[in-house]
């Protein structure tokens, strides 16, 4: 939702947060509807328990995965092989999940029930401390000791792209204190001055030994909001500085490829003009937003009502015109990747149940959105990186899997499934 993050899920476990998660007073400040962190002793991944502190539940389902690949499929007249992808549109093709957890398992059952590949996931590494970071790529990608596969196994995939969101502060600050927010900024500082070059090349190095030197780094992810230790706003000359020295080791690794994505929340949390912690276009390749059925408020935010959703649900068609033209939200961010002439992408999008939170600040089953969705990124006259569906069902902000909402399901499946245009 607003706040996009899901922690990534090995043997460090820890949350980023996407949208709306309760108040923590141990991590950065209360996410709003989008960003989920759950408190929780342990979750259990595949079948493996694995101990942590903050960890986003998921409910995608399980069902085995049929054993013909879904990559593929076999005409019976010719028993040649045609790539799903090459039937799917544009849009539909983009299609990419945020699983949480490395639920690789969670994806196939998300994959056997569309018929077809997805062609991104979106991931994130523990925010915490930089040691949890670093035994966390490459289990990422090729797997942990108790034997739970990693995402290596899909980067041979045709169209395949791994998507790793990285912080640019690392530790737990308070937020909602000017104590915390001046510490969250010398953690900026502290990378900007190359303190931690040696962190993020073990990154790249990581990523280009198990095969995924190609992939998109969501590096600083929803700078606009107010929740995590990297909201720029707070310093945006920090902000860039420490953005393009990243860009800059990560990118003198050898055999790199990487792109690097400058992301929005959905909306500016404190009304700050993104434009100014705009990077440069030397180092963005993609922009992206963020995307929920939701509204921005919920109890404890400070977010002006301007940004916020004016309309309720029983007019879906106003309520997805709010979100577009919320102030530096999502039209804004299109208008922004045009003019910088640069790929798009939603790095999460997904409906919302609202939860104990904001039970009455989301859509529910609506799917309106969906197609809402669909058609906006049709129109775009851009190309689309990719757009990552939220699977991550939380208790703050309530379910965000699609298989949830039964009427949207249906409508979802017919534009993203494997007889999708």
């Amino acid at each position: 939702m607003r706040r996009g993050a899901v922690a990534v899920g090995v043997a460090v476990v820890a949350v980023v947060a996407a949208s709306c998660s309760p108040a923590v007073s141990t991590t950065q400040s209360a996410a709003p509807v989008g960003s989920r962190t759950v408190a929780s002793p342990s979750v259990t991944v595949a079948g493996a328990p694995v101990t942590t502190t903050q960890v986003p539940t998921t409910q995608v389902p399980t069902t085995p995965v049929p054993a013909t690949d879904p990559t593929t499929v076999t005409t019976e007249a010719t028993t040649s092989t045609t790539t799903v992808l090459d039937r799917l549109g544009p849009v539909s093709r983009a299609l990419g999940v945020v699983p949480g957890g490395l639920n690789v398992t969670g994806v196939q059952a998300i994959e056997s029930w569309l018929g077809r590949p997805v062609t991104s996931v979106v991931e994130y590494v523990p925010t915490n401390s930089w040691s949890a970071i670093a035994d966390n790529v490459a289990q990422e990608l090729n797997g942990t000791a108790d034997g739970r596969p990693g995402w290596g196994q899909y980067l041979s995939r045709p169209g395949f792209t791994f998507v790793l969101s990285l912080p640019l502060a690392v530790g737990t600050f308070d937020l909602q204190r000017s104590a915390g927010r001046k510490a969250a900024v010398a953690a900026q500082a502290e990378i900007a001055s190359g303190r931690r070059d040696d962190a993020f090349r073990s990154i790249a190095r990581q990523l280009v030994a198990h095969g995924a030197g190609n992939s998109i780094i969501r590096l600083g992810w929803e700078s606009s909001g107010d929740w995590f230790a990297w909201r720029a706003d707070l310093s945006p000359a920090t902000w860039v500085a420490a953005y393009r020295r990243v860009v800059d080791v990560m990118r003198s690794v050898d055999g790199q490829g990487f792109r690097f994505e400058w992301g929005l929340a959905q909306g500016s949390a404190t009304g700050a003009d993104p434009s100014t912690w705009y990077p440069g276009d030397d180092v963005v390749d993609v922009v992206s937003v963020d995307l929920y059925d939701a509204s921005g408020l919920h109890a404890g935010d400070q977010v002006p009502a301007k940004t916020q959703v004016r309309r309720t649900w029983a007019d879906p068609v106003g309520v997805f015109e709010d979100i577009l033209a919320t102030p530096f939200g999502p039209r804004w961010t299109l208008a922004f990747a045009k003019a910088h002439g640069k790929s798009f992408s939603l790095g999460e999008w997904a409906l919302s149940g609202g939860g104990t939170v904001a039970p009455t600040a989301a859509g529910n089953d609506d799917p309106h959105f969906v197609q809402a969705v669909y058609d906006w990124l049709a129109s775009a006259d851009l190309p689309i990186a990719y757009e990552a569906y939220f699977l991550v069902d939380h208790v703050s902000d309530g379910p965000h899997n699609i298989q949830d909402f039964p009427t949207s399901a249906d409508v979802f499946l017919k534009l993203f499934g494997v007889g999708a245009g």
